[in-house]
């Protein structure tokens, strides 16, 4: 619909309209998403009908791509794994975040809050290092005293996609129970309703919505697997872990490009199911139903707190669970050479040194410095384009709930279904290796998410700065970069940072769109790997660069402890802004 009604502050309600003004607020993101997100999900079907001579030419090839997957030795254990993680990542999430969130609404304490979304904060290929530390079978802790080989086993892989995934399905059950209305806590309390019987009748049917989205999310982040799989390959028997996600990079790396496309096809078919949900749970209003159900439940618990030891065991044991990686990150950067590869392991070192950092730093200068520009650039491109999308499409109902559908779709994607055809874009415009491929491209999984953000933003800004700035003759375009966004000031602060994250944390676009480091060269640039990739190039090198890989992940950490702290006051009504993708 072209008619949105807004209440004013003074309590009328003002009738707005989508003209030529409001869609060009919001061309620019149009375009961008026509280029960069439609045409490379069209470009990736045609794909999948060629294949790459010696030459590197592209011909047409038929069906003999698909075809392939019949004689495929490996389809059947990557597709396995798949739905391993696909099944057991958000079951796990959610029995862990239900519990855990609610331990967060009880002891309401903001640090607290902030150490268990720690592990959500930081790059994904991080927390894979960090997990290949703790678990590795030569030095890590966790062998040497339980004697059990993860790197055997795709459970391994499970514990990792978890631990970074369990705080953001937190955060969104989290959010629920703390938007529960003050009369409905009031009324529990005067029936005598506390501990579980209370969760199970009165919480539990309130946040049902935020449990759907919390589930659609981890099956969105478990389906397509990536960074943990990368990280710890080379260490593990071959094919124990690989889902499509990580094979159809496989193939595209050995050059067999139409048959990884054939891969990304069947993994779009698997995300648009996903999305659809995804989208029904974001945009479905909001019902939990079957509150009776849920109250007959309820009554066969206990109707009494839990003690305070209790509460306390349960917390000391998610943070060792969430903290632990972390800690053995820096416990294993500041170790001299001897200690690093020592067993039994040292803890704590009485010969801390730096000499890691130092190297990390010397040696990865060129990448940390590409990921500074290209994250800086990134933000900003998403937030001048992604701000007045959302404020079109809030304020002027530009695009209807059509265009708010998509939007949410595109979220809901893995950025390697775009990772063909945006190689191949880059490709013609000559812009491979270079920080203009990455800049352009990491806005497809960055823009939707600003836009929701923001979108959730305007729907409750005040009428009348649209109506002073009529007043004063100023067109929509106008008024929104003069008036709207300098009082957008919060979402714009959230908008930043998040984008700033993703962007220095990406890997999967780096390893397509750039070969070589920065040349250290402002004046004629050229080379654009990223700190993710640097981090990844220690790996496979044990007896050199072990310490280093430690001192490495503590140095991609600095932007999360930063967006943390500025976030620490906001992080219960982050879900509610927007949320962010895991």
């Amino acid at each position: 619909m072209d008619d949105i009604h807004r209440t004013a502050a003074g309590g009328a309600v003002t009738k707005l309209r989508a003209d030529k003004w409001s869609a060009a607020l919001a061309l620019p993101a149009l375009v961008y998403f026509l280029v960069f997100t439609v045409y490379p999900i069209v470009g990736n079907v045609v794909l999948t009908f060629q294949k790459e001579t010696t030459t590197g030419a592209l011909v047409w090839a038929g069906l003999s791509n698909y075809l392939d997957l019949t004689t495929d030795p490996f389809i059947g254990k990557v597709l396995v794994n798949t739905v391993i993680y696909m099944v057991t990542v958000p079951l796990i999430d959610v029995a862990l975040a239900l519990p855990l969130a609610s331990i967060l609404k009880r002891v309401d304490s903001k640090l607290l809050l902030v150490l268990f979304m720690l592990p959500s904060f930081i790059p994904f290929v991080t927390a894979a290092v960090s997990w290949e530390l703790v678990l590795n079978p030569f030095y890590g802790p966790v062998y040497y005293f339980a004697r059990f080989n993860w790197f055997t086993s795709i459970w391994m892989i499970v514990i990792m996609d978890v631990w970074e995934s369990l705080p953001l399905a937190t955060l969104v059950i989290y959010a629920g129970l703390k938007s529960i209305p003050r009369e409905i806590e009031e009324a529990a309390n005067m029936d005598g309703l506390v501990g579980i019987r209370k969760f199970m009748q009165v919480d539990l049917p309130y946040v049902a919505p935020n449990i759907l989205t919390a589930l659609v999310l981890m099956l969105i982040f478990a389906t397509f697997t990536f960074d943990p799989i990368f990280v710890t390959e080379g260490q593990m028997p071959p094919m124990t872990a690989v889902d499509l996600a990580y094979y159809s990079y496989q193939q595209f790396f050995g050059g067999i490009i139409g048959y990884a496309a054939v891969l990304i096809l069947i993994m779009s078919g698997m995300s648009t199911a996903l999305a659809y949900l995804f989208v029904r749970s974001m945009l479905g209003g909001g019902k939990s139903g079957g509150r009776s159900r849920w109250q007959w439940v309820g009554v066969k618990f206990p109707n009494s707190s839990s003690p305070r030891w209790a509460v306390g065991t349960v917390t000391a044991v998610y943070l060792l669970f969430l903290l632990f990686p972390v800690a053995w990150l820096v416990l294993e950067s500041i170790k001299p050479y001897s200690q690093v590869f020592s067993i039994p392991p040292v803890i704590l070192t009485s010969q801390p040194t730096l000499v890691h950092y130092l190297n990390a730093l010397t040696q990865g200068l060129p990448y940390i410095v590409s990921s500074l520009i290209t994250a800086a650039g990134v933000l900003m491109i998403t937030v001048l384009i992604g701000a007045p999308a959302a404020y079109a499409m809030s304020r002027y109902g530009f695009g209807g709930r059509a265009f708010l559908t998509f939007v949410l779709f595109i979220y809901s994607l893995p950025a390697i279904i775009f990772m063909l055809p945006i190689y191949e874009i880059m490709n013609f415009l000559g812009l491979v290796n270079t920080w203009w491929a990455l800049i352009l491209s990491y806005p497809v999984f960055v823009l939707p998410v600003v836009i929701w953000m923001c979108y959730n933003f305007y729907r409750n800004f005040p009428a009348h700065v649209d109506e002073a700035a009529q007043v004063d003759g100023m067109n929509k375009v106008t008024a929104f970069f003069r008036m709207i966004l300098p009082s957008s000031s919060d979402v714009i602060a959230v908008a930043v940072l998040y984008s700033f994250l993703i962007s220095w944390g990406a890997l999967i676009f780096p390893l397509v769109l750039s070969y070589s480091p920065f040349n250290m060269n402002l004046l004629s640039p050229y080379g654009a790997q990223t700190f993710s990739i640097f981090i990844g190039a220690t790996l496979g090198h044990e007896s050199v660069h072990y310490g280093a890989l430690a001192a490495s992940g503590m140095i991609s950490l600095i932007p999360a402890v930063i967006l943390l702290y500025f976030m620490r006051n906001r992080l219960d009504k982050l879900y509610r802004v927007g949320g962010f993708k895991g």
